[in-house]
């Protein structure tokens, strides 16, 4: 259950399959050093399996495995987000009423908010002078229309 935790919560996050794919072998010799039952060890097969889980309805894994159901399967203590008991919308409206009252105040208000996407894939391509559109899909798990859309802006790199 612990890389199939792996996979929902890196569906949920955006990752890309690629990155959960390394991500779950990467926590094959760990896993392996936990086994109890000789009759029972952790293999590559046990993560193949799990990864299958990737290949399935996403929007169904994603949903079925809540922040409890993984808690509960994996023993593994998910702290819940805080937000005093608000919905995401009220949460974030608030902070974004808090973040304009500092601005009038005249305090300095720095990021915030998600990174554009055209700046994540300009970057990539600096990092990447070789790189394809394919490889930044797989890498940075932006989806395939917003980097080709985002590939031309940075074509003097």
């Amino acid at each position: 259950f612990s890389i199939m935790a792996l996979c929902a919560y890196g569906l949920k996050c955006g990752i890309s399959e690629r990155r959960i794919r390394q991500d779950a072998y990467s926590f094959l010799e760990h896993l392996e050093s936990l086994t109890d039952d000789e009759d029972n060890h952790f293999t590559r097969e046990d993560v193949k399996d799990a990864l299958k889980a990737l290949k399935a309805d996403n929007k169904l894994l994603s949903t079925m495995a809540s922040r409890e159901w993984i808690e509960k399967q994996t023993k593994v203590a998910i702290p819940p987000n805080k937000r005093n008991g608000r919905k995401q919308e009220q949460h974030l409206q608030l902070a974004r009423g808090i973040r304009a009252l500092k601005e009038q105040m005249g305090e300095n208000v720095v990021g915030g908010g998600r990174p554009d996407k055209a700046k994540i894939v300009e970057e990539w391509r600096t990092a990447h002078p070789e790189g394809t559109p394919k490889d930044c899909i797989a890498d940075t798990g932006i989806s395939k229309n917003t980097v080709y859309k985002r590939w031309s802006v940075g074509e003097a790199l």
